[in-house]
């Protein structure tokens, strides 16, 4: 997919998600594509299941189609209620472990040795990294504002030089800092291969992140502006169905599927209560369209550090699970442990519940019901289909 096609489509959802979500439901969620989204769009299913990137948006499609009828009929309030707090606790730490994974390995810190990830030797690329992650560390824990944006532009500048003194190609300084938005992306969905029966995992993935990813960003975004809520709010239905519907348009427009990203924190921290906020940054999304040149030539090096970090804070939802109790601990563990392993965000979801059902029926628990049981048979496709059994 092109780099800078991509910047375009990224842009155009997080505008129109954003403006949305203003419009609709009148809070200030901004949207945007989704960190676990993008791994598993890019790195699990184009480059794991090597499945077409036009299929795969078909199946972002699909599943913004799906994740809105959930919605729309309460089933997303039946999911919700009938699984176990471990699995939707471990579900983000999990993503966090995969996406900080992602990050060490994009750079150059982390390197395959015969089969062994190992780390990699002192280089400029590893320089760059390691001293971005750390200047990025440190501005957060003091609190410094945008970071992350900080990071790169110093990154950026420091990156110039670096590949003047080592002879090492670390950056492509691009001819021109703008340029007419590239829409070739726009439109280039393939709907009847995003149906599929062996695409079925690609869509139940997506639906699964939008479903927690979602509903626990959402949920804390909530309790931020101290405004009560339960799953079966008409203002929270609301809310997801503006998100579903922008998920939807992400794959028409080129896009893996947005989410509210739990970045909105900033601005409610900042006093923002209405739609206001997320209509304004919807619209500043969008002279970002004409500097595309300038935003792809950003050193993966400098980009990294930044998935580590949300890894990180990703990762202390970890401390909510009951570890403890093995029931609760168990399936939580195999939730996190086999998204990094296996690289790939379904396989773990599949085999956190597989476990969490197989304990709940030999422990005769009584937490299983007919929907949890419908999780589980598509569950069990999931995972009999990434072992390669058909």
């Amino acid at each position: 997919m092109p780099s800078n096609a991509l910047v375009t489509s990224t842009i155009l959802v997080s505008a129109f998600g954003s403006i949305i979500m203003g419009l609709f439901t009148r809070n200030p969620f901004v949207v945007a594509p989704g960190m676990g989204m993008n791994i598993f769009f890019s790195y699990t299913a184009v480059s794991v299941y090597h499945l077409p990137w036009q299929t795969v948006l078909g199946a972002t499609f699909w599943s913004g189609i799906i994740f809105s009828l959930l919605v729309i009929l309460n089933i997303r309030t039946k999911i919700m209620l009938s699984l176990p707090k471990s699995i939707k606790q471990s579900l983000g730490a999990g993503i966090g472990l995969f996406i900080a994974y992602i990050g060490f390995i994009n750079s150059g810190f982390i390197t395959s040795n015969e089969g062994l990830l190992t780390l990699n030797s002192i280089n400029p690329h590893t320089i760059l990294f390691m001293a971005c992650l750390i200047l990025l560390v440190i501005l957060f824990i003091k609190k410094i504002p945008a970071p992350i944006i900080i990071v790169i532009i110093i990154g950026y500048i420091f990156s110039i030089p670096l590949e003047h003194f080592s002879h090492e190609k670390i950056i492509a300084l691009p001819t021109t800092i703008e340029s007419a938005p590239d829409f070739s992306l726009i439109g280039q969905i393939d709907f009847i291969s995003g149906l599929k029966f062996a695409i079925l995992p690609t869509i139940f993935t997506f639906c699964f992140l939008s479903l927690f990813d979602g509903t626990g960003t959402i949920s804390s975004l909530y309790g931020s502006m101290q405004k009560e809520h339960n799953h079966r709010d008409k203002e929270l239905k609301k809310t997801f169905l503006a998100d579903a519907t922008s998920a939807t348009v992400s794959g028409i427009l080129g896009s893996s599927p947005s989410t509210v990203v739990v970045e909105s924190g900033v601005g409610i921290a900042q006093g923002a209560r209405s739609g206001l906020t997320a209509i304004f940054a919807g619209l500043m999304f969008l002279p970002f369209l004409f500097l595309s040149p300038l935003i792809s030539s950003i050193p993966i090096e400098v980009i990294s550090p930044a998935l580590v970090l949300i890894g990180i804070m990703m990762m202390q939802q970890v401390a909510n699970v009951n570890w403890s109790d093995f029931v609760q601990a168990t399936p939580a563990f195999f939730t996190i442990i086999m998204m990094t392993l296996a690289s790939s965000i379904s396989t773990g979801i599949a085999t956190g519940i597989l476990v969490w059902f197989l304990i709940s029926v030999f422990c005769n628990r009584k937490e299983l019901n007919i929907t949890a049981g419908i999780i589980t048979i598509f569950c069990a496709i999931m995972f009999l289909h990434a072992v390669n059994l058909f």
